[in-house]
């Protein structure tokens, strides 16, 4: 039988127990296990360097995050499967900071392992290291429903997020703790333990625990959006005062809530800001156009029949055919959301001698 590709199929009457056991085992898929292994390797090779090597190190580690949040973003979004790293997957994410704050946490982590004490002696990296890991899993919750870092920072973000997972935040508590210990203990019992084992025990171990964490987050998604709902739409009220910065803002943040399956949550963010907007057909417009290639046909959809609906009730006829006929020749299964729309753009379109789109709409009409 073929192991699930979606979380909902993988829990699905199973208990807890089954459901977290087989999230640890996620980061040990092909993709995942190759990534372990290349990176642990090079790793290993840089740390020969000492302190002269602590840029590499660096660098390298970040490619590793943000694979990692790569990872975390598809659990989230239900996905049971490893990604495969990619030159695209590393520079399409330079822009995003919200792995800094991890990167700080982890490397404390990856000190205390013992890797580390090749920097600053092994009893000052395992202090570091279990000290600032004691707040990494509702952090790492609260960035991966987010995608923001400043709501990891956010106190109040942590303990809406610890109450909205419930039982499931002690099984993400006990899995990250053994996990830790895993990275203590193994090689203590290993007398000589090779230093490229330790780097790669300590990097699955980050995957694993970020897993766990997206497997948490997705199986409580519908709590979790009624507790931090409220925090996301916030921030269209603090954003910069450009208007570009504030709509790829914006658009972030529509972006995060989607791929977290907070869809209601999404379509709010839009509403929200066109609610508040002298002028909504801007903002859709502007909205359409930088969403129109998602993949995600469903929101696209929805923003262009907002869209045209818009543009109807502005008496701007022809625009709003030209967008139908846009978006038809994306999607051929779109339609207007109001009959009458429908109804009046077939009328439309026969006008301009627009057969084709006019038999569309009235095919479709009740």
């Amino acid at each position: 039988m073929p192991a699930p590709r979606h979380l909902g199929a993988l829990r699905a009457g199973r208990p807890r127990w089954w459901y977290y056991g087989a999230l640890l085992c996620l980061p040990l898929q092909i993709a995942g296990a190759l990534t372990l292994l290349a990176l642990g390797l090079v790793l290993t090779i840089l740390l020969k360097g000492g302190m002269l090597a602590l840029p590499g190190v660096i660098i390298l580690l970040s490619w590793f995050f943000k694979y990692s949040f790569a990872l975390l973003d598809d659990v989230v979004a239900g996905r049971y499967e490893a990604p495969v790293l990619s030159i695209e997957m590393i520079t399409a994410s330079l822009g995003e900071f919200r792995f800094l704050l991890p990167l700080i946490l982890v490397i404390a982590a990856f000190f205390a392992t013992g890797a580390g004490r090749y920097f600053i002696g092994t009893l000052g990296a395992a202090l570091l290291g279990v000290l600032l890991l004691a707040c990494l899993p509702v952090v790492l919750a609260v960035q991966g429903w987010t995608g923001r870092l400043s709501y990891g920072l956010s106190p109040r973000s942590c303990v809406r997020m610890a109450r909205a997972l419930g039982p499931d935040q002690l099984w993400v508590t006990g899995c990250t703790l053994a996990l830790v210990a895993l990275t203590l203990v193994v090689p203590a019992w290993i007398a000589g333990m090779p230093t490229a084992l330790r780097v790669v025990l300590a990097l699955y171990c980050w995957l694993a625990v970020l897993a766990v964490v997206g497997g948490a987050v997705h199986a409580n998604r519908e709590s979790v959006a009624g507790q931090i709902a409220l925090i996301v739409p916030r921030e269209l009220d603090t954003a910069a005062g450009d208007l570009a910065a504030q709509r790829q803002r914006w658009l972030d943040l529509i972006y995060g809530a989607w791929r977290a399956n907070a869809r209601e949550q999404a379509w709010q963010l839009v509403l929200e800001r066109i609610g508040h907007s002298a002028d909504p057909l801007p903002e859709l417009r502007w909205l359409y156009e930088h969403c129109a290639g998602w993949q995600s046909l469903p929101f696209s959809n929805r923003v262009a029949q907002e869209m045209v609906a818009l543009l109807l009730r502005s008496e701007r006829e022809g625009e709003a055919l030209r967008s139908l006929r846009e978006r038809l020749a994306l999607d051929p299964a779109f339609r207007p959301r109001a009959a009458e729309d429908a109804r009046r753009l077939a009328e439309l379109a026969q006008r301009w001698g627009d057969r084709d789109t006019a038999a569309a709409l009235r095919q479709s009409a009740p």
